[in-house]
């Protein structure tokens, strides 16, 4: 199957839970069929060597291979597979950058927000408002929709209960702020900087407003000044407006690298690794002149007077150095053929099946936590997956899954032998020494005193 598809593309990674074993795997991209597992206790060189030689030695070479930026991962692709085009997952990639520029400067405005008990105080004067409104009539949202679209439109509505709703409306869309984020989690969203634009924006609304001169002296009017209040902090602090300046400069350095490479999709839909983004072979065949250019006009901002930017440009000029050669070539030949195929720019191929297997598991156990289930299981269980797959099932089993059994039965002594060594335990115990024996008083004294003698020392 892998040579009657020309070759195979390898994706290598690896999954866990908190303590426990990496479940390591490589996926064939052009199949999408599962081509080995394995089990490790750490993602270390040794191992992944090992696992990628078996790899190479039962499918060949590959034509490319896709990781994610893990440094042992490298190391042992680059031993077994020398020259073989090697492909970094630009999801990865982005997300390391981005967590690089700006995920201190974003941890310390979150934590500056939560120190001046901004959403506290919001909260607070949220509470009391909906205390006060509980006896009056409510309005129907068609209505204040309405009323909101068209301000100067009459409507039967009392003044005194609109002002309230329209009150608690600026409240709602305070605490809204995540229907600016896209779903794709941090850096590629940023929820304290989304939060803090909001604040802004409202208090510089609301301080537009002349509340003074007001001729109403109601709670409508001491709460709109609350906020006002509460709000102040976003423009009069100075540490939170420089924190919030340095981080927007970096985050539009990180969309200006995102841009680059084209790492967005048509729809509008987030990229996860569920979903890639699109990618044409327009793109792919362009993204290297662009990935230098931008270069070029980040070496310019190196020098700039703004030692945020300056900064910032060096970093992302550092990562591009390591790792541009990585993030081109998804444009392959297959062997034998004059074909060329278009690559995934993402290991998404992996991540989705993980994700896919692991939610089964969730499913059958009713647990979010794996961590026991993982330390049970078999490798092999993500071979499953690949009964979806009727090339795999034409391969493998002769294109009928009830020829299963007999498969199995033609290899039974060699299933034999597998089981034989997964039920051999070595004995670690070499020199058995029991506690009562180390517990013995005196007996150290007495080892160190034999050993001496042994060695030829005088006592």
């Amino acid at each position: 199957m892998i040579n009657g598809n020309g070759g195979y593309v390898g994706h290598f990674d690896g999954t866990c839970e908190e303590g426990t074993d990496i479940l390591f795997t490589a996926i064939d991209e052009i199949s999408g069929i599962i081509l080995l597992t394995t089990q490790m206790p750490t993602e270390n060189v040794n191992d992944i060597k090992e696992f990628l030689d078996k790899c190479r030695k039962l499918f060949g070479v590959p034509l490319a291979t896709m990781r994610d930026l893990s440094q042992n991962i490298s190391l042992a692709r680059n031993e077994v597979f020398g020259d073989v085009p090697d492909l970094i997952c630009q999801y990865h990639f982005l997300e390391n950058v981005g967590k690089s520029l700006f995920k201190k400067t974003h941890q310390e405005l979150t934590k500056l927000l939560r120190k001046l008990k901004i959403r506290p105080g919001l909260k607070s004067l949220r509470n009391g408002l909906v205390r006060r409104s509980k006896k009056i009539p409510s309005i129907p949202e068609n209505e204040l929709n309405e009323f909101l679209k068209h301000p100067g439109k009459q409507l039967q509505l009392d003044n005194a209960m609109l002002r309230k709703y329209i009150t608690f409306f600026i409240f709602r869309w305070l605490d809204d702020y995540c229907s600016e984020l896209k779903g794709e989690y941090f850096p590629f969203d940023q929820p304290g900087l989304v939060f803090y634009r909001r604040c802004v924006e409202v208090y510089d609304l609301l301080s537009n407003l002349s509340l003074v001169s007001s001729p109403l002296n109601g709670r409508e009017k001491q709460t709109l000044a609350s906020i006002v209040r509460v709000l102040e902090p976003v423009k009069s602090d100075e540490d939170l407006v420089n924190i919030a300046q340095h981080l927007e400069k970096e985050v539009d350095i990180f969309e200006e690298l995102r841009n680059i490479l084209r790492f967005k999709r048509v729809d509008g839909k987030p990229v996860l690794r569920q979903r890639p983004p699109d990618t044409t072979i327009k793109d792919a065949g362009q993204i290297e002149e662009r990935l230098k250019e931008f270069r070029q006009q980040l070496q310019t901002r190196t020098t700039a007077d703004d030692p945020v930017i300056a900064k910032s440009s060096s970093i992302v000029i550092d990562y591009l150095d390591k790792y541009s050669d990585k993030l081109v070539g998804h444009l392959i030949g297959l062997s034998g053929s004059n074909q060329e195929i278009l690559l995934d720019r993402t290991n998404n191929i992996s991540e989705h099946r993980f994700g896919k297997t692991k939610t089964g598991w969730r499913r059958k156990l009713g647990t979010k936590k794996l961590t026991r289930h993982l330390e049970a299981a078999r490798h092999e269980e993500f071979l499953v997956a690949n009964l979806d797959q009727q090339g795999y099932i034409d391969a493998v089993y002769g294109g009928r899954l009830e020829n299963m059994a007999y498969c199995f039965s033609t290899y039974c002594d060699n299933s034999l032998e597998i089981r034989k060594l997964r039920n051999y335990k070595e004995d670690k115990k070499t020199m058995p020494i029991s506690k009562k024996t180390l517990r013995q008083p005196g007996i150290l004294l007495n080892a160190i005193q034999t050993l001496g003698c042994l060695f030829g020392c005088a006592p």
